[in-house]
């Protein structure tokens, strides 16, 4: 047998609960995919680099070897802080007083 509640049945309390869970997850892949904004504003992966700099794969592995460019390796996966090339670009500027801060 069956109790209910004389303001809710059984299925309104069940369909509440699955409400709250839902949006419990909802928020939790908000969060998620936030720290993934700030990771991804903070890191760039081989791709980025090859791109920014137009080079290959391999060319990216001599040079992470050789040391010219900094690097965290996660899961197998290599990561590049985005700053470095931000300041590196800077530099090779010809009119960098123009974006530089004061």
């Amino acid at each position: 047998m069956i109790k209910e509640d004389v303001n809710t049945g059984p299925s309104e309390t069940s369909a509440s609960n699955v409400r709250q869970k839902k949006k419990a997850t909802k928020m939790k892949k908000k969060e998620k995919k936030k720290s993934r904004k700030i990771n991804k504003d903070m890191w760039l992966d081989n791709v980025d680099v090859m791109e920014i700099l137009k080079i290959s794969e391999s060319t990216l592995a001599r040079r992470r070897k050789s040391g010219l460019i900094p690097y965290s390796e996660l899961g197998g996966k290599f990561y590049y802080p985005r700053e470095f090339f931000e300041k590196s670009m800077v530099a090779k500027m010809k009119n960098k007083h123009l974006i530089e801060k004061k």
